[in-house]
């Protein structure tokens, strides 16, 4: 352990660099393989203890402001990132059938698994939104879409 201190605390001004920016170039790899935001905050605290080496700064210290650069980056730009980065869902046309009103043409019965209904001209397998029996015949109102199969409910 102390041989392995002694060998960082001995590195020069060019040592230093080489090790922040080789850390920094390995956290540029592996951001750009991965699919999620890893590394990129461990980039922004080598580039910080870079900053750091420069207004001469100690090895120690420059650990320290990559810690905490690292960590103050991960704790308030990562949910603004992830946020922004999120795909965002795209609707269909599939979802412009939510809000229209059909007809029943076989009885919604959850329990039994049954239930067809009629919407903008097409036939559907169906569900009731809240569990209740819906008898042939009746007006719906599409609620949710969920693969082939509506969630609907009794028009009121």
């Amino acid at each position: 352990m102390e041989q392995t201190l002694q060998f960082f605390q001995e590195l020069t001004l060019t040592g230093n660099l080489i090790f922040w920016m080789v850390l920094a170039i390995a956290f540029i790899l592996v951001e750009a393989v991965s699919v999620v935001l890893v590394a990129v905050w461990f980039l922004f605290g080598a580039l910080a203890a870079i900053v750091a080496l420069f207004c001469g700064a100690s090895l120690l210290t420059q650990a320290i402001i990559f810690v905490v650069v690292s960590a103050v980056t991960f704790i308030f730009v990562r949910p603004i990132a992830v946020k922004l980065c999120r795909a965002q869902e795209t609707p269909t046309n599939v979802d412009t059938i939510v809000g229209m009103e059909g007809m029943v043409l076989e009885t919604v019965d959850n329990l039994c698994g049954s239930g067809r209904v009629k919407v903008n001209g097409l036939d559907w397998s169906a569900k009731s939104e809240n569990g209740l029996i819906i008898p042939k015949e009746t007006i719906i109102v599409v609620k949710k879409v969920e693969g082939v199969t509506l969630t609907v409910a009794s028009r009121v």
